[in-house]
């Protein structure tokens, strides 16, 4: 038998598990280790030096909604007290959490009261306990799609009476005026961010343009989003088919509506939707709409009737689509004619106030 010494390398099996996790909206996942109060939050990551004190910046109303990444190497020497805070409205003011380097240490400071892992986490549960109990005990529930209220129910372990919920749709004025501009090409469009998890439109678009050779793709929105391996997602597409492709990055909302008016085909096959208005966006255009078969547009895109539907990432499905709308004039015509249908029925700013005041007050008995 070996003499094992505490400086040998321990087993994988008693290393550290990790706790927690940041998803970054390239789809980069970084594991760490949590503290304080357990469960999610979601905002804008932004850095701090920490030298004003944690108990101000966590607690400042103008990182409302933020992630504060603290680049201050003392992590937890200050402490905390009850002095330091910028508002007493914690669960509608200040950021939603805190992403550090190091491990908190005990405080060394004469006027701490508590540590900062355990001010955080008493400051962070109660907010996490009251959006439970408001979504348990509100009288009604408004939700733009069932999708969402699924997804919710399952997270919170809960169970909604379909008395309390109303669906209504999120509604858009109508942008539709002037007439598509004459063109040559069959333009597919894409609204949205260039990342990962449009991994299925990246592999499905170079095989459907070469396949047809009348046929570009617009992509609009931000396109300078890094990849995991180095460079950003235009970059693995830039060089392909001849300039087919073309990258117009963020635009105006005239812009965007031109690009709208102008497609023949609005491809979003989004991994998941909560509703999805870029649908909506695409139907309001008359445009036939290439969505993933997931989440809220399920609700908003009619299969078959308005656009199609595809698994969410299957890039060869995506690529059927696209040639099915590209080889069929008369399919496109069609599915777009009853898309915009559709937006006049459902989608339009009086239409989804009409439903959502209908559901509202459909039970007049119950309490608002």
């Amino acid at each position: 038998m070996s003499n094992a010494t505490a400086t040998e390398t321990a087993p994988a099996w008693a290393a550290p598990k990790p706790t927690a996790l940041i998803v970054l909206a390239d789809g980069l996942v970084i594991e760490g280790f949590g503290l304080g109060a357990t469960g999610e939050a979601v905002g804008e990551v932004c850095f701090n030096t920490a030298m004003t004190g944690y108990e101000e910046i966590l607690t400042d109303p103008s990182y409302a909604g933020q992630i504060i990444t603290f680049t201050f190497p003392h992590i937890g020497v200050v402490g905390t007290n009850e002095e330091d805070i910028e508002t007493v409205n914690l669960a509608g003011a200040g950021a939603r959490g805190a992403i550090l380097r190091a491990d908190v240490t005990d405080p060394s400071n004469y006027r701490a009261t508590r540590r900062l892992d355990a001010w955080m986490r008493a400051r962070g549960a109660p907010v996490l306990a009251l959006e439970r109990f408001i979504l348990a005990h509100a009288p009604r529930l408004h939700a733009n799609s069932r999708a969402i209220v699924e997804d919710i129910a399952q997270r919170y372990g809960l169970s909604f009476d379909a008395a309390r919920l109303v669906y209504a749709p999120h509604g858009l004025a109508d942008w539709a005026g002037e007439p598509a501009a004459p063109h040559d090409e069959l333009r597919f469009l894409f609204v949205g961010r260039l990342e990962s998890r449009k991994d299925a439109l990246l592999a499905a678009a170079p095989a459907v343009l070469r396949r047809c050779p009348q046929a570009r793709l617009d992509i609009v929105g931000d396109d300078t989003i890094a990849r995991p391996g180095g460079g950003t997602y235009r970059d693995a597409l830039a060089d392909d088919c001849d300039g087919r492709i073309r990258f117009h990055g963020r635009v105006g909302e005239t812009a965007l509506r031109r690009h709208y008016r102008d497609c023949d085909v609005l491809v979003a096959p989004s991994v998941y939707e909560s509703f999805g208005l870029v649908f909506v966006e695409g139907m309001m255009f008359g445009k036939p709409v290439i969505a993933g078969r997931a989440g809220g547009a399920r609700e908003v895109v009619a299969d078959g009737e308005t656009g199609l539907l595809v698994p969410p990432g299957d890039a060869e499905a995506l690529a059927e689509a696209m040639l099915q709308l590209a080889e069929d004039a008369e399919l496109r015509r069609a599915l777009g004619e009853a898309g915009r249908r559709r937006y006049e029925a459902l989608f339009t700013a009086d239409a989804a106030a009409k439903t959502l005041l209908e559901g509202l007050f459909a039970q007049p008995n119950t309490a608002l």
